[in-house]
């Protein structure tokens, strides 16, 4: 029984160790062609804009089937949010899309723009990721950068005052 029991336990761990090893090799390879990105997140941000008018509150590079395409939130006058892809290599609009619900307009937030000036007076990369989010009733941004090695940091900031959170 007990050769049972460790048999079934160690099984179980070789499979949770392959799936947090192909979890990781998953998500370094989201990255692996960062070089190939001809499109930044600055204009993906604009050709979203142009799209569809508002407030940005998320976009993020996805790599779909080796192509990179930005995934931009944006807020718009209607307080509903739209979602539009951006293709990383031309800046063409893949898609827009439109949810049903209704978000609290932001009212003397920091913007997107300025959130990525703060970002890049202190970290260097590409900027891939930015989100403006309610955590315990705190609004901020969290940035993801990809540096030359593809190592990843976050830097989060108080959306209300502009400050850099550690």
């Amino acid at each position: 029984m007990k050769k049972t029991t460790l048999a079934a336990q160690t099984s179980a761990g070789i499979a949770v160790l392959a799936l947090l090893s192909a979890m990781v090799q998953a998500d370094s390879k989201r990255f692996s062609d960062i070089s190939q990105i001809d499109f930044d997140m600055e204009n993906a941000a604009i050709a979203a804009t142009m799209a569809t008018t508002g407030e940005i509150i998320e976009i993020e590079l996805e790599m779909d089937e080796a192509k990179a395409v930005w995934e931009v939130d944006i807020v718009n006058e209607t307080n509903q949010v739209v979602t539009v892809e951006i293709d990383g290599q031309t800046g063409k609009v893949l898609s827009t899309n439109t949810d049903d619900d209704e978000v609290t307009p932001l009212a003397n937030a920091v913007n997107l723009s300025q959130a990525v000036n703060i970002v890049k007076a202190i970290e260097q990369g590409l900027i891939v990721e930015a989100e403006l989010e309610n955590e315990d009733g705190l609004l901020m941004w969290e940035l993801e950068t990809i540096g030359t090695s593809n190592e990843e940091t976050k830097i989060r900031i108080n959306a209300e005052t502009g400050e850099v959170l550690i």
